[in-house]
């Protein structure tokens, strides 16, 4: 509650969020903010809208809060995280171990950098994006500092291609997504480069789910594909 509280306060200078408007920790530690009446993303997907100008103001959205909080990146705490949804998952053990070694190429890779680090919303799913011409943020109860920016467009890559019916325009989406996160083509590469680590965790977060279990297989097949694509250096 009181994290939440603090980063829509803190947010609320760089980007479009609700308003925080009081908190109260003996009522089910309830928050309470400004009401935004607009659709999000996850229900323009499920209407069959096409995403192209959404995505476009999500990935401005993105830019600006992680520009506005620039700080070095904790590696050990974003692996540790990765490690943390991957147990939740409770592999048999061959596959936690092909999945083990995997990070640990990632790990001993240049790919990951200290130098880059800020804010990141923690929680980019497409429920947690709302569009009324721009776009609003929500549900900041997750947003961490010191955490890789491409976490949030990493996470939010993976909540696209494992939508319901979105798979033929998944690739598009993402690389209009990275491309309008970018500034220039060399950043869009380096980008392109750290995306399959945070589409792993992504597919991972999804795949705990209970309600998600007729994807699991599929799910943990794409998360163990992106993390063998291979970190490069």
């Amino acid at each position: 509650m009181k994290n939440e509280y603090d980063r829509l306060r803190c947010a609320s200078g760089w980007i479009p969020v609700p308003r925080a408007l009081a908190t109260n920790s003996r009522f089910h530690s309830v928050l309470v903010t400004g009401y935004i009446p607009s659709p999000t993303i996850r229900e323009l997907l499920a209407a069959g809208a096409s995403l192209y100008d959404p995505l476009t103001g999500v990935a401005h959205l993105l830019r600006r809060l992680h520009d506005n909080t620039r700080t070095s990146c904790n590696r050990e705490r974003e692996f540790a995280y990765f490690h943390k949804v991957l147990d939740q998952n409770a592999l048999p053990a061959p596959l936690q171990e092909r999945f083990n070694r995997l990070l640990g190429a990632w790990w001993h890779s240049t790919r990951i950098s200290r130098d880059e680090g800020c804010v990141v919303h923690g929680d980019a799913t497409p429920a947690n994006y709302l569009y009324d011409g721009g776009v609003w943020a929500i549900d900041f109860e997750g947003a961490r500092d010191y955490a890789h920016p491409i976490r949030d467009p990493g996470i939010l890559a993976a909540e696209l291609k494992a939508s319901h019916g979105n798979g033929s325009r998944a690739e598009d989406y993402i690389g209009h997504l990275l491309w309008h996160y970018s500034r220039g083509e060399e950043e869009f590469r380096r980008h392109t480069a750290d995306l399959p680590f945070f589409m792993s965790l992504g597919y991972l977060r999804i795949a705990r789910l209970p309600w998600r279990a007729a994807e699991r297989d599929w799910l943990l097949q794409e998360a163990e594909a992106c993390l063998a694509a291979g970190p490069g250096r």
